[in-house]
């Protein structure tokens, strides 16, 4: 029965009890039902085909995905209907699957600007320098977990970057490999300890002092801005003059530049205004922080980067990153008396988990309540003895 099976063009509706049954098959070709999907039947393994024309061309193809696993039959139907409507638009699947991962990296960061956080596409752009020249010219049809797995360890001396080559390349694969399956999903992603890396008053004076004597003030404005008020790297470079009604002291983040991709409203400090009102770009650019030889473009990362390294050293503080300017924004909203839910809306966190990492510089107050109540103790005991 099996045999004349897979010897007949009669449609079989596959399920996944019937791909287990391995003593059904003989060497042949099976069709499914309600698809365009088939089973291949070799020797030593079976594989998933389709076979179909492609719109222009008089011939048909054949386009073979891995070996057929009961557990991947939903997938390799919808990879059957993919193939098929790509053959219907004029597009020859194996074609496309020949594209290196490399290309459908570029190609996918290219789609997706515009449409994600300037900050995620900065991130994806960085993540994509991390792949070798021999992974990035391998075909996307034969990419491995094994491989990805391997560069994600070579990684592993940083655990978030290593996580974020993974997301970008996940992503890429879901959008455009063609594939059904997707080779990322199997790799485990590091742990990540979120960093704490906060300023002390000492810090924050010396820091002070370096920002003041370089030369650079766009870079060193930006810098000072950002600290100001605990905005993201990115949003103080995209920052514009429309949006900040300086009168009344408010600055309206346009969704286009924030990372959680939604308006966000925030006052500004009278120290924010005045330094606002110090710059030079003021009725020459729409930007705050123009870049140095186009006033039609904002300050590049690479530049305020290169600056902040500079700075930081001259501060000895060299183990400080831009970002950390934004943790202790927030660790002197905790010290002057902010909840966290309003330092939530201060630094537009849509995850109260986000800001609950500020809960334990509550310390200090609990540690002068410490200090208060072990005096009274101490003294009361004393009095007692005498």
């Amino acid at each position: 029965m099996a045999k004349e099976r897979a010897e007949s063009k009669e449609r079989i509706g596959f399920t996944a009890r019937w791909l287990r049954s391995e003593e059904s098959f003989t060497v042949g070709e099976y069709r499914d039902k309600t698809t365009p999907l088939r089973l291949v039947v070799l020797q030593t393994k079976r594989v998933w085909q389709v076979r179909a024309r492609v719109k222009g061309h008089p011939n048909p193809i054949r386009c073979q995905m891995g070996e057929a696993f009961d557990s991947n039959l939903a997938a390799a139907r919808e990879w059957a209907k993919e193939v098929k409507t790509l053959c219907d638009k004029g597009i020859n699947p194996n074609e496309r699957r020949a594209e290196t991962l490399g290309a459908m990296l570029d190609k996918y960061i290219e789609e997706s600007t515009g449409t994600l956080a300037s900050a995620t596409i900065s991130d994806y752009r960085h993540s994509a320098t991390k792949f070798p020249a021999r992974l990035r010219a391998r075909p996307v049809s034969d990419v491995t977990t094994a491989e990805i797995r391997a560069l994600h360890n070579s990684l592993r001396e940083t655990p978030a970057q290593a996580n974020r080559v993974l997301a970008v390349l996940s992503a890429a694969f879901v959008a455009l490999s063609g594939r059904s399956d997707n080779p990322v999903s199997d790799v485990k992603r590091f742990r990540e300890t979120p960093r704490k890396r906060y300023l002390s008053k000492a810090e924050v004076t010396e820091l002070a002092k370096a920002l003041e004597q370089h030369p650079n003030r766009t870079a060193v404005a930006c810098i000072q801005f950002q600290f100001l008020t605990g905005c993201r790297p990115h949003e103080a470079r995209s920052a514009h003059w429309d949006q900040f009604d300086l009168k009344d002291g408010i600055w309206r983040k346009l969704a286009a530049y924030t990372k959680q991709r939604e308006f966000h409203e925030v006052p500004v400090s009278a120290p924010v205004r005045d330094l606002l009102n110090g710059l030079p770009s003021r009725g020459k650019s729409k930007w705050l922080f123009p870049a140095k030889h186009d006033m039609d473009e904002p300050i590049g990362k690479t530049g305020v980067s290169k600056v902040w390294r500079a700075i930081r050293e001259d501060a000895g503080i060299p183990d400080v990153r831009l970002h950390d300017l934004r943790h202790s924004f927030a660790s002197f909203l905790v010290a002057s008396g902010a909840s966290l839910p309003m330092i939530g809306k201060m630094l537009g966190h849509t995850q109260a988990a986000t800001t609950a990492r500020y809960a334990h510089l509550d310390v200090d107050p609990l540690r002068q309540y410490a200090e208060t109540a072990g005096a009274a103790i101490t003294s009361s005991a004393k009095a007692n003895k005498s």
